[in-house]
């Protein structure tokens, strides 16, 4: 019995350590400061960003045409965030912050996607796909693709954008007015509470559409960090049963 509690109390501080992990900033990374913009574009492409200061100033975010410019055909770049506690995204549609891409019911030609890790890049995963990057509270409005490696494919893992399937996913939809028809509020921010975080965005050769500008804000050190589900399940069901045990 004493030994059961000592592996879970062991398993709870190793838990614990590793959700609040401190990020590896890359050698060469690129400081951010207030109100700095950065567009995903050729020059900015494979580019490692440390987001650094405190959590009152936002940045910008956007795409290769930069503040309600279209982006441009045949893009496929990606980009990444490294901050100490996670980042806040206002993707709320309102006349300042917003996406827009290709539309499409069965498929995303144009696609912006993203992973998220707590350390470096090598632990990258797709959004919401792994316990290790599971939301605490699901973010049904994000999309899935039927291919799991970036940048992705133009198919919906589901048959249609609103299949059960294509939801709870880590690709942003065609649009903000696509996003409260799956279950986006208005209003609400995309906080991902993650150390790491990396764009891909990739189009096609016909139609380009606004493409997406956010203002993106640190979270404050200490923020919550989701723990992987099935590590939670694992120790209370230890702890079930050393309760058993005393009985």
């Amino acid at each position: 019995m004493a030994n059961l509690l000592r592996l879970a109390a062991c398993l709870s501080l190793s838990v614990s350590l590793n959700s609040f992990a401190v990020p590896v900033f890359p050698d060469g990374g690129i400081h951010l400061g207030p109100f700095e913009t950065v567009s995903l574009n050729a020059q900015t492409h494979m580019q490692n960003y440390i987001i650094d200061f405190d959590q009152t100033t936002p940045f910008y975010f956007t795409d290769s045409g930069d503040d309600r410019s279209h982006y441009g055909s045949n893009e496929n770049y990606y980009i990444t965030f490294y901050s100490n506690a996670g980042l806040r995204f206002w993707v709320d549609g309102n006349s300042f912050n917003y996406f827009d891409f290709e539309e499409f019911t069965y498929s995303q030609y144009d696609r912006l996607g993203f992973q998220v890790g707590q350390t470096d890049e090598l632990s990258l995963e797709n959004f919401q796909t792994s316990p290790s990057s599971t939301s605490e509270t699901p973010i049904n409005w994000l999309q899935t693709s039927s291919v799991y490696s970036p940048s992705w494919s133009s198919n919906f893992d589901g048959s249609r954008f609103n299949n059960s399937r294509s939801m709870n996913g880590w690709i942003f939809p065609s649009n903000n007015l696509r996003a409260e028809n799956l279950g986006h509020n208005e209003g609400e921010a995309l906080d991902l509470y993650f150390s790491v975080i990396r764009f891909y965005f990739s189009s096609d050769s016909s139609k380009e559409d606004r493409g997406w500008f956010f203002s993106v804000y640190p979270l404050e050190i200490g923020s919550p960090v989701p723990l992987p589900a099935g590590i939670l399940l694992f120790l209370s069901g230890l702890i079930g049963l050393g309760v058993i045990r005393l009985r």
